[in-house]
């Protein structure tokens, strides 16, 4: 796996995939407006920071557009439904339909990880750099790498979205459930990246080690 000048990619990613939805939080924690207001907000926030990477590297972050997605499907769903639970349990469509989108990629012939990894493993698209990703892919063990990650993720973002409607809509209070909700998707969120980061840390290493053998 490779660094990244500045900031570490797992760190990126977490910036990438939590900003919009901790801010939403937030906003509902310490405000008192409404949950289609509170999505708005975290949407020009999500946006906002997508347009700062995009002013900064010149390349469009998939990650954060994933997650803007996402945050305006649960607007349109709130303001139609006008359900409070659906309020709480709307951020399992986007984490349920990204972890079915990331499982489905490995049918293809590259799964989705070594796209999303790509752009922090490679000091924002260096020619040098992605021509040393791409050239990875001719080597079991990284296609082994990219493949397992790619799986831990759909599950991972699947057991959250899941979770998080049983927590919703089985019996506990609104009150309980709201308070709960942001609680599992911190708690999914580090496990992953944590597991990703050593993974990738092992694998490299790994792979290091076959090659100098060879």
């Amino acid at each position: 796996m490779g660094k990244r000048k500045g900031r570490p990619w797992v760190v990126q990613l977490l910036l990438d995939i939590a900003l919009a939805p901790a801010a939403f939080f937030l906003i509902q924690a310490f405000t008192s407006v409404s949950t289609a207001t509170a999505l708005l907000v975290s949407i020009l926030l999500g946006a906002a920071w997508t347009g700062f990477g995009v002013a900064r590297t010149g390349k469009v972050n998939a990650v954060s557009l994933c997650v803007l997605l996402g945050l305006a499907v649960g607007v349109a769903l709130t303001v139609v439904t006008g359900d409070p639970r659906f309020g709480v349990a709307k951020d399992s469509l986007y984490t349920g339909v990204f972890g079915v989108v990331t499982l489905a990629s490995m049918l293809a012939p590259r799964p989705l990880m070594f796209y999303l990894i790509r752009p922090f493993a490679t000091e924002d698209g260096d020619p040098a750099k992605v021509e040393e990703w791409n050239r990875s892919w001719l080597s079991p063990l990284f296609r082994r790498c990219m493949r397992v990650m790619t799986a831990v993720w759909g599950i991972g973002l699947l057991v959250e979205a899941l979770g998080r409607i049983a927590i919703v809509y089985g019996g506990a209070s609104l009150d309980l459930a709201a308070a709960l909700s942001p609680v599992l998707t911190a708690v999914v969120l580090i496990a992953l990246m944590s597991w990703t980061a050593g993974y990738g840390r092992r694998a490299g290493e790994a792979r290091r080690q076959i090659e100098q053998g060879a």
